[in-house]
């Protein structure tokens, strides 16, 4: 895709539907609430350790600071999209 690009309505259905359709279920049996200051971002932790993810990528970083102490890294969307080597 070409820079500054916009993705149609079908195509982000067309996106939506190959993650949905490519999703591992997973349950998620432990919780160590409250491990993050904003209750509502713990499922989002939750669901990073149990994905093993290495990073959460978000315009919210400093709500996800204990993130680190389960070796996941925060970072915004364009430090990410540079890290991964889709933007200079």
């Amino acid at each position: 895709m070409c820079a500054g690009a916009t993705l149609k309505l079908s195509d982000i259905d067309d996106i939506l539907d190959f993650l949905c359709a490519s999703a591992n279920l997973r349950p998620i049996f432990f919780l160590w609430r409250p491990a993050l200051p904003d209750q509502k971002d713990n499922m989002v932790l939750e669901l990073a350790v149990e994905s093993r993810a290495d990073f959460i990528v978000t315009f919210n970083a400093k709500d996800f600071a204990g993130a680190v102490q389960f070796g996941i890294g925060v970072t915004d969307p364009g430090s990410f999209l540079a890290t991964i080597g889709e933007k200079p």
